[in-house]
């Protein structure tokens, strides 16, 4: 949680995240895969977006929750090449309509 912290505050959180015991299962979980470089690269690559550190329509911000939950995720963050430039994510549900039947992410 010290580098998520480093990272992340004081922008975009406006306060410290505190390691809870959910967040400590999942990252002791993580560490049964990944090294602790490993989490913090990601945790890096993730911070880079700008989207997920609150730059979208929403406001929503990547928690640690977000990166830890799934060995999969932390893995589709230590592959992302260009944080910065990575585009937002396309929702697999829920889409607007438009005209003609037409699906917007």
């Amino acid at each position: 949680m010290d580098h998520w912290n480093r990272r992340w505050c004081p922008k975009p959180w406006p306060l410290p995240a505190r390691l809870t015991p959910k967040r400590r299962t999942h990252i002791r979980n993580r560490l049964a895969t990944y090294s602790a470089e490993q989490l913090c690269r990601a945790a890096d690559n993730l911070r880079a977006s700008p989207w997920h550190a609150g730059d979208n329509d929403r406001g929503w911000r990547a928690d640690p929750e977000f990166l830890f939950r799934s060995d999969e995720q932390v893995e589709r963050w230590l592959q992302a090449p260009d944080g910065p430039n990575r585009s937002p994510p396309i929702r697999a549900y829920g889409g607007r309509r438009g005209e003609e039947g037409e699906t917007w992410s």
